[in-house]
């Protein structure tokens, strides 16, 4: 295996260690002043296209792990690698990943609606889960 499959594999095992995914981003989205907090925190940084494209119909335009370690702040990122015993580029690097999908579940007629998060979207899978 290479040392790259290797480095995912330990990722995999770092985030099933702390919950999975989905812990990670609960504890990720509470830390950073909520979902709204961070769609705030991203537009005040540059990115107001990319979470344009999140909220609006079409494909969503994506954002680097840099780019929400930057918004964010890379002292609350460094918080929560050292909160789930990561590194802090895992950690915007998940977020850069499935904040797109989630923040477009979240807005399915294009406005933020937080709420969703509580549990009512609805049945199906969770809207923190990584889109397919």
């Amino acid at each position: 295996m290479s040392i790259f499959g290797n480095l995912g594999g330990m990722l995999g095992d770092l985030i099933a260690q702390h919950g999975g995914t989905e812990a990670i981003l609960q504890g990720a989205l509470q830390q950073a002043g909520g979902v709204q907090g961070i769609v705030t925190k991203l537009q005040g940084a540059g990115y107001g296209d990319a979470v344009q494209s999140w909220l609006g119909a079409g494909p969503n335009q994506p954002v680097t792990a840099e780019g929400v370690a930057q918004a964010i702040g890379h002292g609350r990122i460094g918080e929560m690698a050292t909160r789930y015993g990561m590194q802090p580029d895992q950690v915007s690097g998940l977020l850069a990943k499935v904040l797109p999908g989630l923040i477009d579940r979240l807005s399915p007629d294009g406005t933020l609606q937080p709420h969703l998060l509580q549990g009512g979207h609805g049945g199906g899978a969770s809207p923190l889960a990584p889109a397919s």
